[in-house]
């Protein structure tokens, strides 16, 4: 399917999958902590083109899925700018990307009026991915290697 168009349409309702590091603390446990979610620019897999376990096979039989909508991405955060007392809007939208062998690879990616992939401030990173591991779902526990 590589070299297919890609697809900007992602609906609120579509399903997103993001790989989670193996970690012996992960089994039974039901939700995320901060540190499990990578930030800014993470890959996920979109539901549309792909299902929860397609996002570790081969590679990563370890490794966990947990799986979220498009809408739960917040569309808009505002924090300082850097380290400045500027506030800055800072944008969320997930990115189709295909890879070789993954069409459904996609990004989430950040931006601003002013730039296209932004570099918000801790404060906004932090405020972003506590929004994202309230709405996460464990779908695939990882294993501890």
């Amino acid at each position: 399917m590589f070299g297919d168009p890609i697809d900007p349409v992602f609906l609120d309702e579509e399903q997103l999958f993001l790989r989670i590091r193996p970690d012996a603390s992960y089994p039974n446990r039901q939700e995320l902590l901060l540190s499990d979610l990578r930030f800014p620019a993470f890959s996920v897999n979109r539901g549309k083109y792909s299902r929860a376990e397609d996002a570790l096979a081969p590679s990563w039989p370890t490794w966990g899925v947990a799986a979220f909508s498009v809408s739960d991405i917040p569309s808009m955060l505002e924090g300082p700018a850097g380290e400045h007392s500027v506030i800055v809007r800072i944008n969320f939208r997930p990115i189709h990307c295909p890879e070789l062998g993954n069409y459904s690879h996609s990004e989430i990616r950040s931006s601003s009026e002013s730039e296209e992939s932004a570099n918000p401030s801790r404060k906004v990173r932090v405020a972003f991915r506590e929004h994202l591991r309230q709405r996460l779902r464990i779908v695939i526990q990882a294993r501890a290697a």
